[in-house]
């Protein structure tokens, strides 16, 4: 009894450490006030960061990471003693999928989780009994609680028959993956894609498209519906200002590039024009949403080989702009990239062997190669092949980061598997310079 007593005393004692160097980490994830030399006005609302959400969001404080795995399982790695430890305060607990189990919160299926304004808010799907539900969560960094912010989609599953949360079918043709289907904050909402279906076929459709949900009172609005699976669930969200930009994945009419006006409430079509020809309308390949600019990709072929081109659009009117065109040394196939966005008015592209920074003039000012050594092993690329590895890269806190796995990184914990990942980091600044490598950063668990 004395040793358990000992045990859970240390455990809060550490718990409380953590809360204190969270406390302090950030005053404005707290206050909602950045300092000052910003840009932005006091309290503004902080605007979706395109180069860091995702499936593997960099959730990152002063004093560690905050990671979560595809069935709930958030951890917390402390920077200062390489220590890491499930987000949970409650010393005698299991951790086994529990009500009060923050780290591992009903087993809950995870979609994404992100880090926003001193919490950790995760979309994932429920079930209780025959009840399936998608919900957005929020958890504390502390490890002290986890509540549902609001209900996305809630269905009866009778039948028991198998649930699809995601379009596994689909594929993106211009990135080395599936579809993204994940949430994204922006501007104080939650800017959510979803679906919901039962068994095999399209009648079990229970529900898909995009809600805007209230962070503080859980209210959902629908934006975009779908009444067929044909019709493309909406992924690979970017907010910018006025608008939340999303492109939807299945073989219908239409703009496959759209974008909700925030100040209008209304969804639109996205169209590329060529200059003078304001009417002939150009359905887009765009993945990468500026302010003033969208981005898009395109071949060139020079002999026998073919490269990466990025063409350039104006975002207010559609129209192409061939003076602004970026011409890239990477070799093209149909999974060519690993990354692409804007970050500090450059544009980031990764493929399988390295990742280039060009500046808006279509200069090249940084490249990177992928971290063979440290990551333990030699890629054999099959360019025309989704091979069996994943690659992400972000920027958080002015670093790069990638986060690498391969098969060797599965492992199982309970019932449940899960896949490891290292994670790597380059300071931007010494990259810039042309000074930049690769280090350590962490290891997911």
């Amino acid at each position: 009894m004395k040793g358990q007593k000992r045990r859970g005393l240390l455990y809060a004692m550490a718990l409380l450490c953590l809360l204190l160097l969270v406390g302090c980490s950030d005053i404005y994830e707290v206050t909602g006030e950045e300092p000052e030399g910003q840009g932005k006005t006091v309290r503004e609302l902080p605007e979706d960061t395109p180069w860091n959400h995702g499936y593997h969001a960099i959730m990152e404080t002063e004093a560690g990471y905050y990671t979560n795995q595809s069935t709930m399982c958030l951890r917390y790695y402390d920077k200062a003693s390489g220590q890491s430890i499930l987000l949970c305060n409650k010393p005698e607990c299991e951790h086994k999928g529990g009500d009060t189990c923050e780290a591992t919160y009903r087993g809950i299926k995870t979609i994404n989780s992100l880090m926003y304004k001193g919490s950790i808010y995760v979309l994932g799907m429920d079930e209780n009994q025959s009840e399936v539900s998608i919900n957005l969560y929020k958890a504390a960094l502390d490890g002290s609680a986890i509540d549902k912010v609001g209900c996305v989609i809630l269905a009866e599953n009778a039948k028991k028959e198998e649930i699809t949360i995601r379009q596994t079918e689909m594929i993106d043709m211009g990135f080395h993956d599936k579809p993204d289907y994940s949430f994204i904050i922006h501007k104080g909402y939650a800017y959510i894609p979803y679906l919901l279906r039962f068994g095999k076929g399209s009648m079990g459709l229970k529900g898909g498209g995009l809600v805007k949900m209230d962070l503080k009172t859980g209210e959902t609005q629908e934006l975009y519906s779908i009444k067929y699976l044909a019709e493309g669930v909406p992924g690979r969200l970017s907010g910018v200002g006025d608008y939340v930009y999303f492109r939807v994945y299945g073989n219908y009419s239409g703009s496959s590039v759209k974008r909700y006006v925030i100040s209008t409430d209304q969804v639109e079509d996205v169209y590329g024009t060529n200059p003078g020809m304001p009417d002939d309308k150009i359905n887009l390949n765009a993945y990468v949403f500026g302010a003033d600019r969208i981005y898009g990709f395109q071949t060139r072929r020079e002999g026998e080989k073919e490269f990466l081109e990025v063409v350039t659009m104006d975002a207010a009117t559609g129209e192409f702009l061939p003076e602004e065109r970026i011409q890239t040394e990477m070799e093209y196939s149909p999974y060519t990239l690993r990354a692409a966005f804007l970050y500090d008015n450059k544009l980031f592209l990764a493929d399988d062997t390295h990742g280039c920074w060009y500046d808006r003039q279509g200069a090249k000012v940084a490249e990177i190669a992928f971290p063979e050594e440290l990551a333990g092993t030699r890629l054999q690329v099959n360019p025309w092949e989704r091979n069996d590895y994943s690659m992400e890269y972000k920027v958080n806190d002015g670093k790069l980061y990638l986060m690498f796995s391969d098969a060797s990184d599965d492992f199982y914990a309970t019932e449940y598997m899960y896949r490891r990942m290292k994670v790597f980091s380059c300071d931007l600044k010494e990259l810039f310079e042309g000074r930049g490598e690769w280090k350590e950063a962490f290891v997911t668990e």
